[in-house]
């Protein structure tokens, strides 16, 4: 039996028999992890805090030819203030559940890296420009990132997005029909794009709410439509 350190994010758990929870772990050297915790439920369980959603961690595990079983944890941040407030809850939920599908069981320093800033970001900005925010990059890190500002049809500049596709013009959007295109409003495109680059997250508090909400109901469809998934947590924000 050999032992494993490595920093993690609990991203899932679910309970099982009388005391016993099963997490999935995002790590940045082994990618997706699953945990056993055994007697973590228990009232006076000294690691109950290594297995509650969000925990960030610096974890130990023992080995056993790829079965994890948790044996200790270093607390980094429990990010607790995101469980008191109902829209930071539901973004980093949402944040989480993107992370868990995206993941893989390959060393995933980039997603680990973006979610655990992300997480951080969120506890001191707006919940849905934040959610905005960390979708973009992820299409970006995850090779899904479309062309907002160009028609993916004639190459004029777009007003219209295609979900799964890219942007497109008025003119092309209205030759296809049932195609289920969103308007594209004026300053989204510029907004996403700064959502990729941006070296800090300040600017999405500058932004206007409509600007958030078209660019959040553009990236939301279009990330789902990419990894064929309906993110259930993220219809919290689709009004």
């Amino acid at each position: 039996m050999g032992e494993l350190k490595t920093e993690g994010i609990v991203l899932r758990h679910a309970d099982y028999k009388d005391a016993d929870r099963m997490l999935t772990l995002l790590t940045p050297d082994y990618g997706l992890i699953s945990v056993s915790a055994r007697g973590i439920r228990k009232q006076n369980a000294k690691l109950r805090f290594a297995a509650e959603l969000f925990t960030y961690g610096s974890y130990v595990l023992s080995d056993r030819g790829g079965r994890y079983a948790l044996t200790g944890c270093s607390l980094i941040n429990s990010f607790y203030p995101l469980r008191e407030d109902i829209d930071k809850m539901c973004a980093a939920s949402a944040m989480v559940e993107m992370a868990n599908y995206a993941g893989t069981q390959q060393p995933q320093f980039e997603l680990f890296e973006l979610l655990r800033g992300c997480l951080y970001a969120l506890c001191g900005n707006s919940p849905k420009a934040m959610l905005a925010l960390f979708s973009a990059r992820l299409l970006n890190i995850s090779g899904y990132m479309p062309d907002f500002k160009h028609c993916l049809e004639c190459g004029k500049p777009a007003d219209c997005f295609l979900p799964g596709e890219g942007g497109i013009c008025a003119g092309c959007a209205a030759k296809i029909s049932g195609a289920g295109w969103i308007k594209q409003e004026k300053g989204t495109a510029d907004f996403i794009e700064g959502c990729v680059y941006s070296e800090s997250e300040s600017f999405i508090n500058e932004a206007a709410p409509a600007t958030v909400d078209n660019a959040f109901l553009i990236l939301i469809r279009h990330i789902q439509l990419c990894f064929d998934h309906q993110f259930k947590s993220a219809a919290y924000f689709i009004k």
